[in-house]
């Protein structure tokens, strides 16, 4: 998004999904940007109610100047309405 979970921009994009790595442990561990030394979260993974997030973390340095996140997600068979 380039954009952190504070701003306006991630809220209006965000609406009505879950955020992956929410639940993914301790702030620090969630910061993707820059790649050296993250200070902020600016990428993320956003999934529709009809998603289960099983596992959200934060890939290790070097990949690019951004650090990639890496989710994993079911379908979820008990979700209300029409599939994604």
């Amino acid at each position: 998004f380039n954009s952190t979970p504070h701003q306006w921009t991630y809220h209006h994009i965000a609406k009505g999904h879950v955020d992956a790595l929410s639940a993914a442990g301790p702030l620090l561990a969630r910061r993707t940007f820059p790649d050296g030394v993250p200070l902020v979260r600016i990428d993320g993974v956003l999934a529709s109610p009809h998603w289960r997030v099983r596992s959200a973390r934060v890939a290790p340095e070097g990949l690019s100047d951004h650090r990639g996140v890496i989710v994993d997600v079911v379908l979820d068979p008990s979700a209300d309405g029409e599939r994604p």
